[in-house]
């Protein structure tokens, strides 16, 4: 079995929701690296700046820890993004009422590997150790 280059980066407290990021997520799922590098350049979206900042996080981490010399060739297997914590702030209103303010935080995590975004799911679902535990009940019970 060939080596399977998987490279994983992480980005957390974001101070943006979650349903923007998966906006622009969402359109560079399933690209390579170095394509959704391109499109984030000329994303109009505000999101699309922590995107990118993880993305490049990822494809550095790829270089200089894993020895891959191109990760622009990369394809983006996995992209997840998440609601983290949420920063109450109260304004007041009128007859002395309080208004409730919530400012919601996100996280990122990015996968970048040389398999297909569909041959990484089904390597996920093969090294899972949860799919281990069923494989050794339907065994047990034939």
């Amino acid at each position: 079995m060939t080596e399977k280059n998987i490279i994983t980066a992480r980005l957390g407290f974001i101070r943006q929701t979650a349903r923007k990021l998966r906006r622009t997520v969402n359109l560079i799922r399933k690209m390579k690296a170095g394509e959704a590098r391109e499109a984030l350049n000329f994303m109009s979206y505000a999101a699309a700046d922590p995107v990118k900042k993880l993305l490049l996080s990822a494809m550095a981490n790829a270089k200089a820890n894993h020895g891959v010399e191109n990760p622009d060739d990369l394809y983006v297997s996995q992209f997840l993004v998440d609601d983290k914590s949420i920063l109450k702030r109260f304004r007041a209103r009128s007859k002395g009422r309080a208004f409730s303010i919530y400012k919601r935080c996100s996280q990122m995590s990015v996968v970048l590997s040389d398999l297909k975004p569909a041959e990484y799911a089904a390597h996920v679902w093969d090294v899972s150790p949860r799919n281990k535990k069923n494989r050794k009940k339907e065994e047990s019970n034939k």
